[in-house]
């Protein structure tokens, strides 16, 4: 019931929000971007960051081109996913004291910009901790939610995600598809196939 109400508020929202425009140029449309939403992670276990392991050697190779960046003094904006998420996705944060029902989000932005928007997830849709997220997410033209468990791990691996990513995309629009990983969630060694196991029951 919450989550149907909250649902109308948002769609609401959309439809009072004006419409964006980014450009007469129309060379502007076709463009595809992809935000990816990891989770549970800590640089302070990122060999990326310091850390003496080899936890994240593709991303320390891939920081040797130009093209990539590491962000030295990024902050999440809170512990939990829920709060953290409904910060970096609306406008409303510790620094807007808006409130988080009237705030708009960047898929509701994006969609006024007239982009096409995807959500994409390996985490539940509805749960105590999800429904706020799947608020923010029901705005998106296309919801794809891989997790219908009823437990936080689900059954696939995030790369399932990858598989589930449109075919055909509308190359007349601009397409902003939302990622959000299941990421370093315990249990931890249901996170990835076996096969890219590194490291040994108890090392740290």
């Amino acid at each position: 019931k919450v989550y149907k109400e909250k649902k109308a508020q948002r769609m609401q929202l959309l439809n009072n929000l004006n419409t964006i425009t980014l450009s007469n140029d129309t060379d502007r449309a076709g463009n595809l971007f992809v935000l990816v939403i990891g989770e549970s992670e800590t640089r302070d276990r990122m060999q990326a960051y310091g850390f003496n392991r080899p936890t994240t050697p593709k991303l320390v190779e891939a920081l040797k081109s130009k093209n990539n960046i590491l962000f030295e003094n990024a902050y999440s904006s809170w512990p939990q996913t829920v709060q953290a998420l409904s910060y970096a996705l609306t406008e409303s944060n510790q620094y807007v004291k808006e409130d988080s029902n009237n705030a708009f989000s960047l898929l509701e932005v994006a969609r006024a910009a007239g982009f096409e928007t995807y959500w994409i997830s390996n985490q539940r849709k509805y749960g105590m901790y999800e429904t706020p997220i799947t608020v923010i997410s029901s705005t998106a033209n296309h919801e794809v939610w891989t997790n219908g468990s009823s437990k936080m791990e689900g059954v696939f691996f995030d790369e399932e995600l990858v598989k589930r990513f449109p075919d055909n995309l509308d190359t007349s629009k601009n397409t902003l598809i939302v990622v959000h990983l299941m990421g370093s969630h315990q249990k931890y060694k249901k996170r990835l196939p076996s096969q890219y196991f590194v490291f040994k029951n108890g090392e740290n």
